[in-house]
């Protein structure tokens, strides 16, 4: 499994990092990479300090996965198998969107390129 190809049209592109000789989409409070067919999920500041009591309290009521949630001092960690829930959870990692161009938005740039290309 390859992050890059699951996650292309959810995550944005500066969330892809190379740590530790392997991609992880990193975001303002925890990390995702792919351990043998898991989802392997970090609640952890991308400095790896660690989060408040209140902020991983948070995080426990929120999160999506059914599977245990095992919190340590200032961070937490889970695995799952589930790319539904995984693509739910996006948000509590604070991992940024990928941004989709507006209907008209997309008609204004293909009229643009229409002119350009007539120019040339």
């Amino acid at each position: 499994m390859n992050l890059r190809k699951i996650f292309k049209n959810d995550v944005s592109s500066s969330a892809f990092n190379m740590i530790d000789g392997e991609i992880r989409i990193t975001g303002k409070w925890g990390q995702i990479s792919i351990i043998s067919d898991y989802f392997d999920i970090w609640f952890i500041q991308p400095d790896l300090q660690p989060l408040s009591h209140q902020k991983l309290t948070a995080i426990r009521k929120n999160f999506p996965v059914d599977g245990e949630l095992r919190i340590l001092n200032g961070e937490a960690y889970t695995q799952t198998r589930d790319e539904a829930s995984v693509r739910h959870a996006l948000p509590l990692l604070g991992i940024k969107k990928k941004r989709k161009l507006s209907p008209e938005t997309i008609k204004k740039l293909s009229a643009h390129l229409a002119t350009l290309r007539k120019a040339s």
